[in-house]
């Protein structure tokens, strides 16, 4: 099986069972999608930005009817569905609601099925993981994740095109395009992580200004967006307590991350894959393990023709450090409340977004094991892990009713 059909087959399996786990999940059956519909239907209705308010405490801003939880969300991430809502108001609901689910389906398959085009390694890894059931369920629902995680896809790819691709960085072409993806980056669920990659691309005249320009960019946006908009918070948590507990106690704060991801990470890594509903519906353990071994199998039996060099796998390694460490303080500001032992809010769909950075770790062009079949295998395996979440999705509903997706 040739490599340049990747896309073509990413097509046709997240075209076909995106559409099948569409329709088997309940309306809002998606973590979260009641709140991000509501926040889509705002952008339809042109409420791009929700000012917080003045002179209230973030208990009464949380108690007002016209925040949610979506609210402080960026309007890029539901452009796509905003305008989907706008275009059939006038149409029956659930004709409506599916209509905007199909709407970011569609550019969620498109913009992932790009990113494996231009990117010149990993094409597979990004295949099998941009295929998750996981990722998939977001992918076809109103979630942020939707939008966020396949322009993250995106991102990395281009990235990886200018890092290990055969052509000169163009000053007129490529930094536009850097420039603008990091502004969108900063603006869907702060993605400023792949802009520290920049510094491995093979600039030759001002490298480290363009570079620092860029990460300076992403991270300002960045900043500026979400200190400037609404912040849900759990009913229990002081933001302003836990923001100064960090700064007073770092090393105290650093044991509690390291804490919860010893504990939890396991269950992180089960629900990368593949924790439906609302985070109720399991798949079965050997799914999960049998999942992990096929992503660690496209490193082992499809080496890259490009070198991916020490530092390059350093840098990708306190990336992902920096990223753990940053997502565990942002959820402990927001969701943690008095006395907790554990970073609370936590969920492993949260990391799908920085899976391409364990591509970069994992990643290498000397193994003399090389299994063209395996290519084979990939698919049949990603056909045969879609088609028991389909089944299990069934089930659940024959066996349980829609309700079960729910909390």
């Amino acid at each position: 099986m040739r490599v340049k059909s990747v896309e073509v087959i990413f097509i046709i399996f997240a075209f076909v069972f995106g559409l099948i786990i569409m329709f088997l999940t309940p309306k809002f059956g998606v973590s979260d999608e009641p709140t991000h519909f509501v926040r889509a239907q705002e952008v339809s209705g042109g409420v791009l930005y929700n000012k917080l308010p003045q002179n209230l405490t973030m208990k009464e801003i949380n108690n007002l009817k016209t925040f949610h939880g979506a609210s402080g969300y960026s309007p890029i991430m539901y452009a796509f569905s905003g305008m989907s809502l706008k275009l059939t108001k006038n149409f029956d609901e659930n004709v409506q609601f599916y209509t905007g689910r199909f709407v970011n389906l569609l550019v969620w398959i498109i913009l992932i099925a790009f990113a494996i085009h231009i990117t010149p390694v990993f094409k597979w890894a990004f295949f099998l993981c941009a295929l998750f059931p996981m990722s998939i369920y977001e992918g076809m629902s109103y979630s942020a994740d939707s939008f966020s995680n396949a322009f993250a896809f995106l991102y990395f790819a281009y990235l990886f095109k200018l890092i290990y691709g055969d052509r000169v960085f163009s000053y007129k072409r490529d930094l536009p395009v850097l420039i603008m993806m990091s502004l969108i980056g900063a603006l869907c669920k702060g993605l400023v992580v792949q802009s520290f990659l920049t510094l491995l691309i093979p600039i030759k005249k001002n490298k480290y200004p363009i570079c620092i320009g860029i990460i300076l960019i992403s991270l300002l946006v960045s900043v500026l967006w979400s200190s400037n908009n609404f912040i849900a918070l759990a009913e229990n948590a002081d933001n302003d307590f836990n923001r100064h507990f960090i700064m007073s106690h770092p090393i105290m704060h650093l044991k509690m991350i390291l804490n919860t991801y010893l504990k939890y990470f396991p269950n992180f890594l089960g629900h990368m894959v593949g924790k439906l509903g609302w985070q109720k519906i399991f798949l079965s353990r050997v799914v999960y393990v049998l999942t992990y071994l096929a992503v660690i199998g496209t490193f082992l039996f499809i080496p890259e023709k490009a070198k991916i060099k020490l530092s390059h796998k350093v840098l990708a390694f306190l990336l992902i450090i920096f990223y753990l460490i940053s997502t565990a303080s942002l959820m402990f500001c927001m969701c943690n409340g008095p006395n907790e032992m554990y970073i609370a809010g936590m969920q492993g769909r949260y990391f799908i977004s920085i899976l391409p950075l364990a591509f970069l770790i994992l990643g290498h062009n000397f193994s003399k094991i090389r299994y063209d079949n395996f290519k084979v295998i990939i698919c049949g395996y990603t056909f045969f892990l879609l088609v028991y979440t389909c089944l299990t999705l069934y089930n659940v509903i024959q066996n349980f009713g829609s309700e079960y997706f729910f909390v």
